[in-house]
């Protein structure tokens, strides 16, 4: 699963139109938002992590893998 890519720009675009801050989403995705913010940035993440994240905005996480 290391190999996966991710669209984390659609994740951002996601957050941003329901209007949720990274705080928003950490609270509901259950990470910090320390953790959000990497992942908005691109900074690697676990796979888990990125995954929750997705679940928390309704997205799923087979609509924004790019690559394997």
């Amino acid at each position: 699963m290391e190999d996966m890519r991710y669209d984390i720009g659609r994740l951002v675009r996601v957050a941003f139109g329901k209007g949720w801050t990274k705080y928003r989403v950490a609270q509901e995705a259950g990470v910090s938002p320390g953790t959000v913010g990497k992942v908005f940035r691109g900074e690697s993440a676990n796979p888990t992590t990125i995954a929750k994240i997705a679940a928390a905005l309704g997205v799923n996480l087979p609509e924004i893998v790019v690559s394997a």
